[in-house]
């Protein structure tokens, strides 16, 4: 077709982290004396040198890290009062997967076909309704003419983690398997019918109430 090379893409934007910190004369007299002055002393005749250095800078980037991680599905950028740290650094997943399937309103994009959203997931996902919600989504592949195609490729359905939670309990427990929908193949849990499809629980998704399923080749940063 005309629009076989047409790319819809979503670029990631590079942002900058500031942090201010400063210490007293007394918090750095304590550090020199803390047990992070046996990992890594500070030198008494340099008067920047900081005890724990490597430590502490360290720490800084992992909670830089963290923030970033938030807002990967759940941020919004420059979203105002309330949305501090990481939260408004990017629009994240979850704001690109609302305006690619809008048509219409502030922001949409518009490029996803509604035939590529589950149109009637379960209100509450519980450990007794979430393998049926997983077999939801493993029908709306398999029923696509589309998204059939991709059945064989290596693909990943993001969950949060107490989806996975219930998952794993319900296999465990036998609640509603009879059809076998999912299974542990190795150290994975993979569909039956999607058998190169891994199920993966990601942090950044904690507190959504949503599954995405993507060829691996499709979504990459």
């Amino acid at each position: 077709t005309t629009g076989s090379l047409t790319f819809k893409q979503r670029t990631g934007k590079l942002r900058p982290a500031k942090v201010d910190l400063k210490f007293t004369e007394l918090e750095l007299a304590a550090l020199a004396v803390s047990f992070l002055s046996r990992r890594e002393p500070n030198d008494p005749k340099d008067i920047n040198s900081l005890a724990g250095r490597n430590y502490i800078m360290g720490r800084i980037m992992a909670r830089i890290q963290k923030e970033v991680n938030r807002a990967i599905y759940k941020g919004v950028e420059n979203a105002g009062t309330g949305a501090t740290g990481g939260l408004n650094l990017f629009d994240g997943l979850g704001l690109k997967l609302t305006q690619g399937y809008a048509t219409s309103g502030t922001g949409w994009v518009g490029d996803i076909p509604a035939g590529n959203k589950v149109t009637s997931p379960a209100a509450t996902v519980t450990q007794a309704n979430i393998l049926a919600e997983l077999q939801k989504i493993v029908s709306l592949i398999m029923e696509s003419e589309d998204l059939v195609e991709y059945r064989e490729d290596d693909a990943s359905l993001f969950i949060p983690p107490v989806y996975f939670q219930y998952m794993c309990n319900a296999l465990d427990a036998a609640l509603s398997n009879g059809s076998q929908i999912v299974s542990k193949v190795g150290a994975d849990y993979r569909f039956n019918l999607l058998p190169n499809t891994i199920i993966k629980p990601r942090s950044y998704m904690i507190g959504v109430d949503n599954m995405v399923w993507t060829p691996n080749g499709n979504l990459f940063y």
